[in-house]
């Protein structure tokens, strides 16, 4: 059955009472009547410019780049990972057709050609994606490396495309974002509140759980913050099974309905960080892109000492 915003790309909602708060493509929040459906308010997130003047780590700064979110707004961080992708697909193709010609000698102008175009092209999904293989090793480091805001690309000044999550009760609105928490009283005035990437917020029973990624779980509760130890990291909900807290994660031993078909994204996903294999298969995916970086580098090198002789 139909209810309100058919057609939408919902990606957040909140009830409280009879009014349904919901985010609408990461950047509209509208108000509805749970009852009708009927739209009571609608406004776009703009977070001042001195709210989002924050520092972040490297870390953050890594996740953002490698998934297509950490240079500009909308779709364009990540229709240039599309770009670099088709670069990486050209890579492998040119260097078996190079490698074929000149085992079997032929068509040497063609091979030639294909070298000084193979030696220019660098993709750097190559280097975070190793950074974000090996969070064990790499980890404490980039959390410890800090990049000031001044330096940051562009996507960091609005944020305008950038809610992961929201939330709302009898007097406040609330919206999570890579920063944090966010409040207003109007949807229009956003002040933060909470620190840290709210990657899902629900409340039970009047309290606030609210989900980190890359920041700690925490919870609000008698209006005062407090972090969830030992809990799921980045779960995805949570419910109240005999009073108690049940997390529903990545890893979560909650028992779900059984599945027969497997989403095509499912399979895909799987295979590019690795898991459809083994959880060592993370080596392989790094052992593959230094591999790449290396021929990058030692392409670009040779491209440039050609370019000097002649």
């Amino acid at each position: 059955m139909l209810f309100a915003l058919e057609g939408k790309f919902i990606n957040a909602l909140s009830l409280h009472d009879e009014r349904l708060l919901v985010s609408i493509e990461k950047k509209w929040l509208t108000l509805l009547d749970a009852k009708s459906g009927k739209t009571l308010s609608q406004k776009e997130v703009l977070i001042p410019k001195e709210e989002l003047e924050k520092d972040i780590s490297l870390g953050r700064f890594v996740r953002d780049l490698h998934y297509g979110r950490g240079l500009f707004d909308g779709i364009s961080s990540l229709l240039i990972n599309d770009y670099a992708a088709l670069i990486l697909t050209f890579l492998t193709i040119s260097g078996y057709t190079i490698w074929y010609l000149i085992r079997k000698k032929k068509r040497a102008d063609i091979s030639r050609k294909l070298i000084r175009l193979h030696a220019n092209l660098f993709v750097i999904l190559l280097i975070t994606g190793i950074f974000l293989d090996q969070p064990k090793l790499l980890g404490s480091f980039m959390k410890l490396v800090t990049i000031p805001h001044a330096v940051l690309p562009p996507v960091y000044v609005t944020l305008k495309e950038d809610i992961w999550s929201v939330d709302m009760d009898a007097k406040t609105y609330r919206i999570g974002n890579r920063y944090g928490i966010y409040e207003s009283s109007d949807m229009v005035s956003w002040k933060m509140e909470s620190k840290g990437f709210a990657y899902r917020m629900k409340r039970l029973d009047e309290a606030l759980y609210v989900s980190g990624r890359g920041a700690p779980n925490r919870i609000l509760s008698d209006s005062k913050w407090n972090m969830l130890p030992k809990t799921p990291h980045m779960f995805k909900d949570i419910n109240l099974v005999d009073e108690k807290p049940e997390y529903l994660s990545h890893k979560s031993t909650m028992e779900l309905p059984e599945v027969k078909d497997v989403s095509l994204y499912s399979i895909l996903l799987a295979l590019h960080d690795g898991t459809f294999f083994s959880g060592w298969w993370v080596w392989i995916n790094d052992i593959a892109a230094i591999l790449l970086l290396v021929l990058g580098v030692t392409g670009t090198a040779r491209y440039l000492k050609r370019k000097r002789l002649v």
